[in-house]
């Protein structure tokens, strides 16, 4: 009966994470020290910042947070992804540039 509970909890924290969150979240690999990023992942997330610009400055903060929690972890792989999403949303939102700031 606890495995249930446990299972349906993280599924509502799932539902209830911001979309930004689960977009950005869905790029980096599995593996903490892979390279490699969701390419159809970083694509739904530069056309999810494309259509809504307004996000960028909160999916910038996340992305900095993220990128702070796994430098002290030392897993450089993920830091290697999160250059890449920056890269590819500077790159798609250059219109919007000063949202980043």
């Amino acid at each position: 009966m606890k495995a249930k509970m446990v299972g349906r909890s993280s599924w509502r924290r799932f539902l209830t994470r911001r979309k930004y969150k689960r977009l950005v979240k869905a790029v980096f690999p599995r593996n903490p020290h892979d390279s490699e990023c969701n390419d159809r992942e970083m694509e739904r997330l530069t056309v999810y910042a494309l259509t809504t610009p307004e996000k960028l400055p909160k999916i910038g903060l996340y992305l900095e947070r993220r990128v702070g929690k796994k430098f002290a972890r030392r897993e450089y792989g993920h830091l290697r992804v999160a250059i890449q999403i920056l890269h590819a949303l500077l790159q798609a939102c250059h219109v919007d540039l000063r949202l980043f700031a």
